[in-house]
């Protein structure tokens, strides 16, 4: 489903060698909504990201986790998306499929 777009790298950066994959896929997701609302200014509109984590995309579907790892990343991205208006839709794809996935493990 990913090759049906043609993909361009827009950001990136280092990852913390000692953060839990759960937070660094939340952290990716928080980047890219911000890369958007600053770069693109957007606001009051519906974006949709590709994510492999079912962690995460179930997290941002129900607005609600136990994690205290990842709660403070919630309420982070909950602030931007109500501040901003956005309307955030979360697509699982296989990692095989992910267009990001290649870089992250070079």
């Amino acid at each position: 489903a990913s090759d049906w777009w043609a993909w361009n790298k827009v950001f990136a950066y280092r990852w913390d060698k000692h953060d839990h994959i759960n937070s660094l896929e939340f952290r990716s997701i928080i980047h890219a909504v911000e890369w958007r609302i600053k770069h693109l200014r957007e606001v009051s509109t519906r974006i949709f990201h590709l994510t492999d984590s079912y962690i995460c995309m179930s997290i941002i579907a129900k607005g609600r986790t136990s994690s205290r790892m990842l709660k403070p990343l919630l309420a982070r991205l909950s602030t931007l998306l109500l501040a901003f208006d956005i309307y955030l839709i979360v697509i699982h794809v296989e990692s095989s499929d992910n267009p990001t996935d290649h870089d992250s493990r070079s």
